[in-house]
């Protein structure tokens, strides 16, 4: 007789759009760089990446490499997972306030 494998199936949400998500991202380490009290510059420096990439970062105009990310964690005193956490939740956030078609790329 052959055994079956179950598994739970957890209903997925949608992913976040690009634009969405480079948005949450920048807004939470923005935020949790703000309440640790560092300056753009002095986390920039603290996490091994220049002033004008975290700029960007924040800004929501470039997402950083998962070893970026890893690092911007270190410097916030999270785990990567717990990063991906806070943007997960500032994203839903997001949608919620503005309506699931207010963020869609219009560029698609």
């Amino acid at each position: 007789m052959l055994a079956v494998a179950t598994t739970n199936m957890v209903a997925k949400k949608e992913p976040m759009t690009s634009t969405d998500l480079l948005s949450a991202f920048g807004e939470v380490i923005k935020q949790q760089r703000l309440a640790l009290g560092f300056s753009q510059e002095a986390f920039a420096r603290r996490c091994g990446i220049h002033r004008t990439y975290m700029t960007h970062i924040e800004r929501g105009m470039k997402m950083p490499s998962i070893d970026v990310a890893q690092r911007l964690a270190w410097g916030l005193g999270l785990e990567v997972s717990e990063l991906f956490t806070q943007v997960e939740a500032k994203g839903a956030t997001v949608k919620a306030i503005l309506g699931e078609n207010a963020t869609a790329n219009p560029k698609g």
